[in-house]
């Protein structure tokens, strides 16, 4: 399983949050895969999960973590 950290701004500092590959898919590329359907109609089947990955990196800055 492949697992990325990011940044979340607080006010009391910065915390570092851990996330899986099955909390993506669990919690964020349902929403994003319903968002390409609704933009891209049929044209939405050529997006597969490592382009969620790739757009969800981008927004949250995130980075890899090695085991």
């Amino acid at each position: 399983m492949r697992y990325w950290s990011y940044a979340e701004p607080h006010s009391d500092g910065t915390n570092i949050i851990t996330v899986s590959e099955a909390d993506l898919w669990r919690d964020y590329y349902p929403q994003w895969r319903k968002r390409m359907v609704d933009k891209f109609g049929d044209k939405a089947s050529a997006y597969c999960f490592e382009d969620f990955l790739a757009d969800w990196q981008a927004i949250y800055w995130a980075w890899p973590v090695e085991q």
